[in-house]
């Protein structure tokens, strides 16, 4: 569905903003020509933070397998409540999706997406196969859902495609690269230690290899998580350079039961 597409048209194009690079051609410096330099010492570094890691609450190897699992719950779920919040600056978008599908995503059952920017708000509902669609010059519109288009939609504007340069970012790779400075009870926070930054192990794909070019651009990157039960619950990505940007995740719920989506009154909108 176009709705859709412009939904996320929004996120994509600021993601893209704050994360995509462009691939260097010159050649690199000199400390940079072998990506294998000072592999030795990395992994001693990498080893004495696990180490102690070990004597806290958090290790490295607990929060990737805890962003790993958050993920792969909310992109399996068929029933899930999720915000995702980017600034760049001064331009911000807010988002938000609650989806219900039908048992093993065949099917949408339900669903509201919004998406608030400089440019007002917009959203899409969808319930008993129709959906109400509000632009953002207000005009307020009613779309049946095909059987085709639900299954469009599970496929390509789903957690996943909201998620995607998030996940990206936070691949193993990244996390990998990552050390712990600091951690309290149900909130651990990350730095990304840039020279043992190194993607070459991961599946490659081109929003990854924006991701990566995009983020030795900057000056530093950090990554704050907090936890409920034992859960990922809200994870920020603070991106330092020219200007800072932030990108902000919230996994509000999943379940194995329909998630109460709190409907507008549809009497404005027209087919």
């Amino acid at each position: 569905m176009k709705i859709f597409k412009r939904l996320l048209l929004v996120l994509v194009l600021l993601l893209s903003l704050v994360l995509v690079g462009c691939k260097k051609d010159d050649t690199p410096d000199d400390n940079t020509d072998d990506p294998n330099i000072n592999d030795d010492n990395n992994q001693d570094n990498n080893n004495n933070n696990n180490q102690d890691d070990e004597n806290k609450g958090y290790t490295l190897d607990s929060v990737k397998a805890s962003v790993a699992n958050i993920f792969e719950q909310y992109s399996t779920a068929d029933h899930g409540h999720f915000k995702l919040t980017v600034t760049n600056g001064d331009d911000i978008a807010q988002s938000e999706l609650i989806f219900n599908y039908y048992d093993g995503q065949d099917g949408v059952e339900s669903l509201a997406t919004i998406i608030t920017n400089a440019n007002g708000t917009m959203s899409c509902y969808i319930t008993e196969e129709e959906a109400y669609i509000n632009r953002y010059d207000k005009s307020k519109t009613i779309v049946s859902v095909t059987d085709d288009e639900g299954y469009e939609i599970i496929e390509n504007y789903s957690f996943v495609k909201y998620a995607e340069y998030p996940a990206a970012v936070l691949c193993p790779s990244f996390l990998n690269a990552c050390e712990i400075t600091s951690q309290e009870e149900n909130k651990v926070s990350l730095s990304l230690i840039m020279i043992q930054y190194d993607i070459s192990e991961e599946e490659e794909s081109e929003i990854l290899s924006n991701v990566y070019y995009g983020i030795l651009e900057k000056d530093e990157v950090t990554v704050d998580i907090t936890f409920e039960a034992q859960a990922v619950k809200t994870i920020k990505i603070t991106l330092k350079g020219e200007a800072t940007s932030v990108i902000s995740l919230e996994f509000v719920s999943v379940s194995e039961n329909e998630i109460a989506i709190e409907f507008p009154d549809f009497s404005e909108y027209t087919k």
